[in-house]
């Protein structure tokens, strides 16, 4: 016959339950270890309100001081959905989340001198939620800086933070970081890090491409040439998207500079291999990546965080008009989109950007079909 739990037994039990439960809360793991590969990286957000129907984009950004020259550093960084990276303006990497890869990890082989730093990470998601983890390791192994409370967010883009020379005030409210935890937490699993990589710094003007040919979304076949016009942009009154030509397939890293001034939140970028119209027969996202385009507010100027493979680009959205180019570049493999059981590709799921762009554009006279998108 079994035996009664002792007073003991049951204190222990109850010790038990109630940790269990606090390691449920927002910013605990289940077991609220550190793991060593990681130390002291915690994964953070934005704290305040979060309205998981509205996207977001913001800069994490750490300062951070360096007493002896170091050889190379490397970046190890994870965002939920996607980050572009900059040290001390410079870009060092970017990319989109995805639990089966793992951190990315970028090395600037430059190293860094004596002196004050800047680590700043755009991070984005189109359903305002999500987290970011990161640290920079010198070559000895020194954690430089490491994701955690004592960084800093700012909602505003202004040129000074970028570049590390304007001071990252914390106004009583705003810009505090809330720290979920160090890995494992929420819906993060244990994550390794990818094998180090070079960074990847922004080509110059020179390098990139532009697209031959534009035209409003609605318009039919009213294709304006590059040579009439450099791609609609800053027009008086909001259009609902603008496809953009490259003349043939590219590979590459695709960059936008949005019209609308404040106005603009968010737009989607449809790219496919064929133009995609939600108002003609031809619709709109059959066969194509949808990547939600979410600047931070006061930039107008947006990049994808990977690179792909694409002909046409469909940007839709109320704007002010928008230009196009790429960033060319081999298309990463690993990005390709999740598939479902047996390798098949589920039905595309309706996401909130998608609403909220939807809910724009019924604003167009003489617009059908926005209804459906």
């Amino acid at each position: 016959m079994a035996r009664p739990l002792s007073l003991a037994g049951w204190l222990l039990a109850g010790l038990f339950l109630a940790w269990l439960a606090v390691a449920q809360l927002p910013g605990r793991s289940l077991f609220d270890l550190d793991r060593p590969g990681l130390s002291p990286a915690r994964w953070i957000w934005p704290e305040g309100p979060r309205d998981r129907r509205s996207p977001l984009a913001f800069w994490a950004v750490a300062d951070f001081a360096v007493t002896a020259p170091r050889r190379a550093v490397t970046l190890e960084v994870i965002a939920d959905e996607e980050y572009v990276a900059y040290l001390d303006g410079r870009r060092v990497g970017f990319g989109r989340f995805s639990a089966q890869r793992g951190l990315d990890a970028w090395t600037l082989a430059e190293g860094l001198e004596v002196g004050s730093h800047r680590l700043l990470i755009e991070v984005r998601s189109g359903r305002g939620a999500g987290g970011l983890l990161a640290r920079l390791v010198a070559d000895d192994g020194e954690v430089l800086a490491a994701s955690g409370e004592a960084w800093r967010i700012e909602r505003r883009a202004e040129a000074g933070v970028l570049a590390g020379w304007l001071p990252v005030e914390t106004p009583e409210g705003k810009g505090v970081t809330l720290s979920w935890g160090p890995p494992v937490v929420g819906r993060w699993q244990d994550l390794g890090v990818r094998s180090p990589r070079p960074a990847w710094p922004l080509a110059t003007a020179e390098g990139f491409r532009l697209p031959v040919r534009a035209r409003l979304v609605g318009e039919a076949e009213s294709w304006r040439q590059r040579g009439e016009t450099a791609t609609p942009i800053d027009l008086r009154e909001p259009v609902p998207g603008v496809i953009f030509d490259f003349g043939a397939v590219v590979s590459g890293v695709l960059h936008l500079e949005l019209g609308g001034g404040e106005n603009v939140r968010c737009a989607l970028a449809f790219l496919s291999d064929r133009p995609s119209d939600p108002f003609t027969s031809d619709g709109v996202g059959e066969g194509a990546l949808v990547r939600p385009v979410v600047p931070v507010p006061g930039n107008r100027r947006w990049q994808a965080a990977e690179a792909v493979s694409f002909r046409y680009v469909t940007v839709l959205g109320a704007i002010g008009g928008a230009t196009a180019w790429l960033e060319p570049a081999a298309a990463d493999g690993e990005e390709a989109e999740a598939k479902g059981p047996l390798g098949l590709s589920g039905p595309r799921l309706r996401t909130p950007i998608e609403d909220e762009i939807r809910r724009e554009l019924q604003r167009f006279p003489g617009l059908t079909g926005a209804e459906e998108l």
